[in-house]
């Protein structure tokens, strides 16, 4: 699967794209997000056991990370490790609630429950959308 990633940057809307292996038959919105979350818990764990060592970050990306208002090289200093059936719920429930979006190819899904198909060269995009802080009148 091919999911694209939105860096923030100054002034510029650069979209990532990575690979990541489809090893099951997705058949539902709620097949996929589930598969996500397992394979990002895995994945951010497995970072975490092997102690990556900092990066060391270039002129560009520190310019592009002081438009985001945060210069760091991304190592999380916390001991615990996230619980995979708690992502899961959270992600669904983000999904649910309309704070994630997803496009399967060129199409938003709406439920849950919707079925999609999903291979090798399925294009993903998840739009993770920011709610205004303001005032009810």
């Amino acid at each position: 699967m091919k999911v694209n990633i939105k860096g923030i940057t100054k002034g510029k809307g650069k979209i990532n794209t990575i690979t990541i292996p489809c090893e099951e038959s997705l058949s539902t919105v709620r097949e996929l997000l589930t598969y996500m979350v397992r394979y990002c818990v895995r994945e951010y764990n497995s970072r975490k056991e092997n102690g990556e060592l900092l990066k060391v970050l270039g002129k560009e990306e520190i310019s592009n990370k002081s438009a985001t208002g945060k210069i760091g090289f991304g190592v999380n200093y916390g001991e615990k490790k996230p619980k995979p059936d708690e992502a899961i719920e959270n992600a669904l429930q983000c999904y649910e609630d309309g704070i994630v979006v997803l496009f399967v190819g060129d199409r938003k899904t709406e439920t849950l429950e919707e079925e999609i198909t999903v291979k090798d060269d399925t294009e993903l995009t998840f739009v993770r959308l920011t709610m205004l802080a303001g005032r009810m009148w």
